[in-house]
C-alpha cells in the first residue's frame, strides 16, 4: 500500500487578450491548488481568481473566479480523470454554471 500525501501550490499568471474588434486587455490570474494522493487515487481542488485591466469579466466587474474539483486514478504515466467546476456564464450577469470535464492526463 502506497502512502498518502498532501500537495499545494500557488501560481500567478499574466495573460494578454488580443482582438481585432477591440483594444487589447490584460488579465492577472492567480491559481491555488490543494491535492491529496492515496494509493492510485488523486484528488485535487483548484481555485482561480482573475482580474482584468479594461474589460468586464463577471457581473459587470473586472474580477472573476472559478473553482474545480478533480478525481483521477493513476495507471503508470496515465491518469484518467473526472472534474466538476463552477464557472461564470458571461461578463454582464452574475449567472454561474456547473461544468463537467472528463479526460486523460499523461505524465512524461
Amino acid at each position: 500500500m502506497k502512502a498518502g500525501g498532501l500537495a499545494r501550490a500557488i501560481v500567478f499568471e499574466y495573460v494578454r487578450r488580443s482582438s481585432d474588434i477591440r483594444d487589447d486587455d490584460t488579465i492577472n490570474r492567480m491559481d491555488v491548488w490543494a491535492g491529496y494522493k492515496w494509493n492510485n487515487f488523486d484528488w485535487t481542488i483548484e481555485g482561480i481568481y482573475k482580474k482584468a485591466d479594461k474589460y468586464d469579466l463577471y457581473d459587470g466587474g473586472k474580477d472573476n473566479y472559478e473553482y474545480n474539483f478533480r478525481t483521477a486514478y493513476i495507471i503508470d504515466q496515465w491518469s484518467p480523470f473526472v472534474e466538476v467546476g463552477n464557472v461564470s456564464v458571461n461578463s454582464n450577469s452574475d449567472e454561474r454554471q456547473t461544468r463537467f470535464r472528463v479526460g486523460i492526463g499523461y505524465t512524461f
